[in-house]
């Protein structure tokens, strides 16, 4: 079977870089802000990482929101909204130009949603060469590329 026809199948149902968390206070945001911060923070990760956007690049690239209860800074609740991003993306994909490229944009979604843009802390754990895995196996960069470039 050709190399790409087995990243397909394992891409098919499973997720791939990028892969992002987002850290919030309950309340921080709704889910109609949530969705459209999802949508821009989509269309600049996948950018960053030079794959196209296109419907096989959005069909792995996956954000989970994550409602903390409290959050708290110096010690006492946070008297703001604060958003810790985590971004997790191949190494080899990433430049210092593509990751500050990302961070403005990441930022901007959560300022255009009304938030303080100084409350948005990204955090980049880039992955190494055969460091990810999905449906049981290894997967690279220049599979899951050559995969959305099809």
């Amino acid at each position: 079977m050709p190399l790409i026809d087995i990243v397909n199948e394992v891409l098919e149902n499973a997720a791939a870089p990028p892969l992002i968390d987002i850290v919030h206070a309950s309340g921080s945001l709704t889910r109609e802000q949530q969705a459209r911060i999802s949508d821009r923070i989509t269309a600049a990760a996948i950018a960053a990482e030079g794959l196209p956007d296109n419907a096989r690049s959005r069909a792995i690239a996956v954000i989970a929101w994550h409602v903390a209860e409290c959050v708290f800074v110096g010690g006492k609740p946070a008297d703001h909204p604060r958003f810790d991003v985590k971004i997790r993306a191949f190494a080899e994909a990433l430049t210092d130009q593509s990751r500050s490229e990302l961070v403005e944009r990441v930022t901007q979604a959560f300022s255009d949603e009304g938030g303080d843009g100084r409350t948005v802390w990204c955090t980049f754990y880039p992955l190494q060469p055969g460091t990810f895995g999905a449906g049981g196996s290894l997967v690279s960069y220049d599979q899951v590329k050559a995969m959305t470039c099809a």
